[in-house]
């Protein structure tokens, strides 16, 4: 939903998305890597606003296989360890304690 919301459609048809092989290398890659980093935030927003934590939701990914692997260079999204840490940065900005 936040990459429709986003429009993330005509960023990755645009030039400079490669596909294939090349889709997460160099310029490519660090615009596929945004995309999915703003897709995140816009996700953890929606997510407090509808009262969930974004967390929790976030934690999910390890049980769905997001381990870190190591190689973060043929990745679409940062690994899950760093995705769970950016949405707690999001929650202790946005949810009051």
């Amino acid at each position: 939903m936040a990459h429709n919301i986003l429009h993330h459609a005509t960023i990755m048809r645009g030039g400079d998305v490669k596909h294939g092989l090349e889709h997460t290398l160099g310029r490519s890659g660090q615009i596929v890597r945004k995309t999915e980093r703003e897709a995140d935030a816009l996700g953890g927003d929606l997510m407090i606003d509808a009262g969930f934590n974004p967390v929790r939701g976030a934690a999910i990914l390890k049980r769905l296989g997001g381990g870190d692997l190591g190689i973060d260079l043929f990745a679409a999204h940062d690994s899950a360890g760093k995705r769970i840490a950016a949405m707690r940065v999001l929650a202790n900005a946005r949810i009051p304690r």
